[in-house]
């Protein structure tokens, strides 16, 4: 073959590769914008309150490729902490705020609270231990038989926290609640550990039982917040023994602790800046009633709060502008792109469309609007 027909083999290759090329580039910008934008957020269980809570934040804050929010049930609390340490693609989770706790006393995997951080504390729910009458302290527990639920409960985790603290030995028990109430009441059990929102549905109909103070230790209060359960929530099991303290549990927005500098990072802003600034339509009648309780200033025990989450609140992260401020603030620039440009307002030279590429352009020289170059 001689060089000159070598050569023009060569260029009808080049020139058909190129459009498969610019094919290729076009499809690996597209996946790059949509996992640029996209928050997969983790709900720790199937239980209620954090499902509606994910399927809020994924119906409300979603923004297409901009800020787009995939929300995925995990398979408990421990499953969804491990998820957002090693999963790729995973930034969040909505998790009890005690589960940090139990990973770290458990020695599960090594380092999580330097790898993780929270969003925001949403609802709260307080600590129950149900026990046969009688019995009104942890110690009186010490070689009972407890229910604490099965290992991807929430109360499997709490009661576990809580156990260990107060040195208990016990023989424990994962039946559900209702049936776990059952075999309370049958002589069955001795205890069962429940995590609700007072008053608790499951203690609507107990008599005959006793609710174990849960008191505030020095470990405890690195954990949780005080709570108290008062006979006006329980008439029937408190009348006689009065006001009896206990814990509260949160749950969080968990993240991972991305840094400064890095693509995940400036999604973690985009999603706390909508989050933060589009709290009350989360507290809309039409959503899970628990948002009223949302606090974004709030502390949770044992967690630290997400720099972007500390920066928003320190006022030093650019607030979203509203409809409205857009709308005045695209009316000034277009007016001072016609007095830059000499142009009456109501005579644009070759139509509107003309004049409106004139102001993009002057809008991307300026370095308002990104290039498309």
């Amino acid at each position: 073959m001689s060089t000159a027909l070598r050569a023009a083999f060569a260029l009808v290759i080049l020139l058909g590769a190129i459009p498969g090329s610019q094919a290729e580039g076009r499809a690996k910008e597209r996946v790059a914008k949509a996992n640029a934008g996209t928050i997969t957020v983790i709900a720790s269980s199937l239980e209620a309150p954090y499902l509606n809570y994910a399927q809020d934040l994924s119906d409300v804050l979603d923004e297409g490729n901009d800020l787009r929010i995939l929300s995925i049930i995990g398979k408990g609390p421990v499953q969804t902490l491990t998820d957002l340490i090693y999963l790729k693609g995973v930034d969040a989770g909505i998790v009890p705020s005690d589960v940090l706790a139990y990973v770290e006393d458990n020695a599960l995997f090594e380092g999580a609270a330097d790898k993780l951080a929270y969003l925001a504390k949403f609802g709260s729910s307080q600590v129950h231990v149900l026990a046969s009458q009688g019995i009104t302290t942890l110690a009186q527990l010490e070689g009972k038989r407890i229910n604490i639920g099965r290992a991807t409960d929430d109360r499997f985790v709490t009661a576990n926290v809580i156990l260990n603290d107060a040195g208990i030995n016990y023989t424990a028990d994962d039946s559900d609640p209702a049936t776990a109430l059952a075999m309370l009441k049958a002589g069955k059990l001795d205890a069962v550990f429940l995590v609700e929102p007072s008053p608790s549905p499951y203690l609507s109909q107990a008599t005959g039982l006793s609710i174990v103070q849960v008191p505030l230790t020095e470990k405890l209060k690195s954990v949780y917040s005080p709570a108290l359960l008062t006979p006006d929530e329980y008439p029937e099991l408190l009348a006689v023994q009065g006001p009896t303290e206990t814990v509260s549990v949160s749950s969080v927005l968990a993240v991972f602790k991305w840094r400064k500098g890095t693509e995940r990072y400036d999604t973690l802003v985009r999603f706390a800046q909508a989050l933060y600034s589009q709290i009350d339509l989360l507290r809309m009648p039409s959503r899970h009633a628990a948002w009223a309780e949302v606090n974004l200033a709030a502390s949770v025990p044992g967690w630290q709060r997400y720099i972007a989450a500390e920066e928003w609140l320190a006022g030093k992260l650019p607030k979203p502008k509203t409809m409205e401020e857009e709308s005045l603030a695209s009316e000034a620039d277009f007016k001072a792109f016609l007095a830059e440009s000499g142009l009456p307002p109501n005579t644009p030279e070759g139509g509107e469309d003309a004049l409106f590429e004139r102001f993009v352009k002057w809008q991307q020289a300026r370095g308002e609007l990104p290039s498309n170059r």
